[in-house]
C-alpha cells in the first residue's frame, strides 16, 4: 500500500535577493563598470493578455510569421514563469470551457459521441469491446503518469492487471468483464489521490452502470492529474525561484530582438521621473535653499504622484536614448534613487496612458495597479480616522475598540468603491453615527450640532483629490513604501510605518510586503537594462 504524500511547504531561497543586490550595485556604478551593448530589434510580437506590447514602431520588412509565433511563445513562457515565482498562491486548475461557445458545443458533442459509442458496443449482441480497450489503455497510461519514483511495485501491478494483450484476448473470446477492471482502477486511484479527493473516490464506488462509472473515473483521474501537477510545482518552486531571474532576463532579451525598439516606454517612464527630480536637486547642488512659499507643499519634493513619464517630460519614441533635457551643471542624481522613485509611480498610472506602461513592468502591471488602488483606499481610511480624532479625540480616547469599529465600518463602505466622491457622504454619516453611539455608551454629552456639522464637512472634503489631509497621508504612505524598497531585505517593515498609518498596520504591511517583493524581483531581472538607460539619461561618465 502506498501512503499519500502531502506537498512540502515552500522553502525560501536567497539567490533572488543576491541577484537583486548585484543589480542594485550595477545601477550605482552603471556609468563606468558596465559595457553598454546595443541590440538590433526588428518587429513586435503578438500581444498576450498578461504581457503585451503597444506597437511603437513599424515591423521589420524581413520578419516572418514563424518569428512572430516564436516571440509570442516566449512572452507566454516569460509570463508563466513570472507568475509561478511571484504568486505564492499560484495553482493550476482544471480547464473550464466557457458556456455558450462553439468550443463548448463541439467539446460536448465529441464527448457525448464517444460515450454513446461505448454504450452501444457494450449493448450489442455479441458485445463489442473496441472502445473499451482504448478506454482501459488510456486510463492505464494516466495512472502510470501519476506514480511517484517509489511506486515500483504498484506500477508492476498496474501493468499486470491492465495487460492490454490479455484484455484483447478476453474481448476476442467475449469474456471481457469491464466492471472487474473498474474495481481495480478505483482501488489504485484511492492509493494515489490526494486527501481532498477521498470523497470523489467514495462516490465512484456508489455509481451503478458501466458507462456512468467510467465517465466519472475519467473525470476524477483528470482532477488527480491537476493535483499531481500542483504537487510537482510546489516541490520545484524553490528551484524555480533560484533560476527565475536569469530565465526571465534571457526570455526578455530574446523578445527585444524581435522589436525595432522594445524599451520605448521604459525610457519615457525613467526620463519623466528624472525631470521631476531635477528641480528638487538643483537648489541643493547650487548651495541655495529651496524656494520659499506662503504655504508648504503637500507633495514631497521628489516623490512622484502620477509618475507616468508624460510626453511633456520626455520625448516620444523618436527620442531614442537621448536624455530629453540636459542635466544642470553640478546636479547629480543616483541611478538607484531615481529607479526607486520611478517604482512608486507605477502604483498610480494614468488610465489614459495605460498602454504606455513600461515594458519591463508589464508582467506585474495589474498587480501594481491593484496595490495602488489598495493604497489609495488605505489612505482614505487613515484620513477619515485622522479627521475624526482631531475633532473628537479627547472625548473618545478612553474608549477601547472605537478605532477598530470605526475602521471596520469605513472599510466595508470603501471595499468595492472606485469613485470616492460617490461614497464619501456614506462615510461621513457612518463616522457621525459611530461617534454618537460611543459617546452614549460612556455617558458623555453628544456633540453640539455645529460640531457635528463641522466633522461631517471635514469628512466630506476628503472626497476631493485636492484634499490637503489626503495628500499628506498619501505622501507618508509613499515615503513608507520608498523606505521599504530602499532598505536591505529582511528589515522590520512595521517599524517604518508612519504614526498616521499605525491604525492600518496590517493592511500596510500586506501592501508593502507584496510591493517590495515585486520591486526587488523586477530590479534583479531588468537591472542591466535600467543601468544602460539611466547611464544615458543621467549622462553618467563612461
Amino acid at each position: 500500500m502506498a501512503e499519500k504524500e502531502a506537498p512540502p511547504e515552500n522553502q525560501e531561497t536567497e539567490q533572488e535577493e543576491s541577484a537583486e543586490d548585484k543589480s542594485s550595485h550595477d545601477l550605482e556604478h552603471s556609468g563606468g563598470e558596465e559595457e553598454i551593448r546595443k541590440r538590433q530589434r526588428q518587429t513586435s510580437p503578438t500581444p498576450s493578455p498578461r504581457f503585451s506590447y503597444s506597437p511603437s514602431a513599424s515591423p521589420h520588412k524581413h520578419a516572418t510569421f514563424e518569428e512572430l509565433l516564436a516571440a509570442a511563445e516566449r512572452i507566454q513562457k516569460l509570463s508563466l514563469a513570472h507568475e509561478v515565482v511571484t504568486n505564492d498562491n499560484f495553482k493550476l486548475s482544471p480547464r473550464k470551457i466557457p458556456e455558450n461557445t462553439i468550443h463548448k458545443v463541439v467539446h460536448d458533442m465529441v464527448h457525448k459521441a464517444f460515450w454513446d459509442i461505448f454504450s452501444e458496443e457494450l449493448e450489442a449482441d455479441p458485445p463489442m469491446y473496441d472502445q473499451a480497450i482504448r478506454l482501459l489503455g488510456e486510463i492505464k497510461e494516466r495512472l502510470i503518469l501519476l506514480l511517484m519514483p517509489g511506486h515500483g511495485r504498484l506500477k508492476t501491478q498496474i501493468n499486470e492487471v491492465l495487460d492490454l494483450d490479455l484484455i484483447r484476448q478476453q474481448a476476442v473470446n467475449s469474456v471481457l468483464d469491464v466492471s472487474h477492471y473498474s474495481e481495480f482502477i478505483i482501488s489504485v486511484m484511492a492509493k494515489l489521490c490526494a486527501p481532498v479527493r477521498d470523497e470523489e473516490i467514495a462516490k465512484l464506488k456508489m455509481i451503478e452502470g458501466v458507462v456512468p462509472l467510467y465517465r466519472d473515473i475519467f473525470r476524477v483521474v483528470e482532477l488527480m492529474q491537476v493535483d499531481m501537477a500542483n504537487y510537482a510545482l510546489d516541490t520545484i518552486k524553490p528551484h524555480l525561484k533560484q533560476q527565475s531571474v536569469e530565465y526571465e532576463r534571457e526570455q526578455f532579451d530574446e523578445i527585444l530582438k524581435t522589436q525595432q525598439d522594445g524599451l520605448v516606454y521604459t525610457r519615457k517612464w525613467l526620463r519623466g521621473i528624472k525631470d521631476r527630480l531635477v528641480p528638487s536637486v538643483a537648489p541643493a547642488a547650487s548651495g541655495a535653499g529651496p524656494p520659499s512659499s506662503s504655504a508648504p507643499s503637500d507633495q514631497p519634493e521628489d516623490t512622484p504622484d502620477r509618475a507616468t513619464g508624460s510626453a511633456e517630460a520626455s520625448g516620444g519614441p523618436e527620442a531614442g536614448d537621448a536624455s530629453g533635457s540636459q542635466m544642470p551643471e553640478g546636479v547629480t542624481i543616483s541611478p538607484l534613487r531615481l529607479l526607486n522613485r520611478a517604482y512608486i509611480g507605477l502604483l498610480e498610472w494614468d488610465v489614459q496612458d495605460y498602454h504606455q506602461y513600461p515594458e519591463t513592468a508589464l508582467t506585474d502591471r495589474e498587480r501594481f495597479l491593484e496595490l495602488g488602488a489598495q493604497l489609495k483606499k488605505a489612505c482614505l481610511i487613515a484620513s477619515v480616522l485622522l479627521v475624526t480624532y482631531t475633532n473628537v479625540g479627547p472625548a473618545l480616547s478612553g474608549i477601547q475598540g472605537f478605532p477598530s469599529k470605526l475602521k471596520h465600518g469605513i472599510s466595508v463602505i470603501v471595499a468595492d468603491a472606485s469613485d470616492f466622491q460617490s461614497i464619501i457622504p456614506s462615510i461621513a454619516e457612518q463616522v457621525c453615527r459611530e461617534v454618537s453611539l460611543h459617546l452614549t455608551e460612556i455617558d458623555l454629552p453628544q456633540m453640539k450640532p455645529e460640531q457635528t456639522t463641522a466633522l461631517k464637512n471635514q469628512v466630506l472634503a476628503l472626497g476631493e483629490d485636492a484634499s490637503s489631509v489626503r495628500k499628506l497621508i498619501d505622501t507618508r504612505a509613499k515615503e513608507f513604501l520608498l523606505a521599504c524598497i530602499s532598505s536591505p531585505p529582511g528589515g522590520d517593515l512595521a517599524s517604518k510605518i508612519p504614526a498616521s498609518l499605525k491604525t492600518l498596520q496590517r493592511q500596510m504591511l500586506e501592501i508593502a510586503g507584496l510591493y517590495t517583493r515585486l520591486v526587488r524581483h523586477n530590479r534583479a531581472v531588468y537591472g542591466p537594462h535600467y543601468s544602460q538607460i539611466l547611464a544615458k539619461i543621467l549622462q553618467l561618465p563612461k
